[in-house]
């Protein structure tokens, strides 16, 4: 984790191509100066839960907003695809401890810290699943936790499929 910013970097650099865009990385909190305001677009791809479960102690989502708001041209874009519980779910389970987190939430946050909601997709929702207190999102494909040696559990996970996601956009005011 202490290296993550210089091996990526090295790592992605043997995978693209010669007219590709610049690599760059960096911890949240610790943004370079130089990289404030030139990204077109800051994506979250299933990783706010993680961003969330420590937010009460430590603020990493805010932080990551921050950062990310910062991050952009003005017009950018902050992209969302993260597990999604139901609006009527307790707080205290759609924390981000099981994985899944309220669009409520994320709205919240995305525009405490400046962005403005464009729209959402129903691309990446799945009705199969609906989630509840008690449930975790990695008792689905692919992890299958819990139910890789129970056929019966295995199956009605495998039913379900993925988890139902949100998909949201947001963007940074011009």
């Amino acid at each position: 984790k202490k290296t993550w910013t210089t091996e990526w970097v090295s790592q992605a650099s043997e995978w693209r191509g010669d007219n590709s865009a610049q690599l760059a990385a960096f911890q949240f909190a610790d943004m370079p100066a130089e990289m404030q305001g030139t990204a077109d677009a800051v994506l979250f791809i299933r990783a706010l839960h993680n961003l969330h479960r420590f937010e009460e102690k430590s603020g990493y989502l805010t932080t990551a907003m921050a950062e990310s708001f910062a991050a952009l041209k003005p017009g950018g874009t902050l992209g969302v695809v993260q597990h999604q519980a139901s609006e009527d779910q307790p707080d205290s389970w759609a924390d981000g401890n099981n994985g899944y987190l309220k669009q409520s939430r994320i709205t919240e946050i995305a525009t405490a810290a400046g962005f403005e909601f464009v729209a959402q997709s129903a691309i990446n929702n799945n009705a199969k699943d609906q989630a509840v207190e008690g449930d975790n999102v990695w008792r689905l494909p692919p992890a299958l936790s819990g139910a890789k040696d129970d056929p019966v559990k295995k199956a009605a996970a495998e039913a379900i499929g993925e988890s139902n996601r949100m998909t949201l956009k947001f963007r940074k005011p011009t």
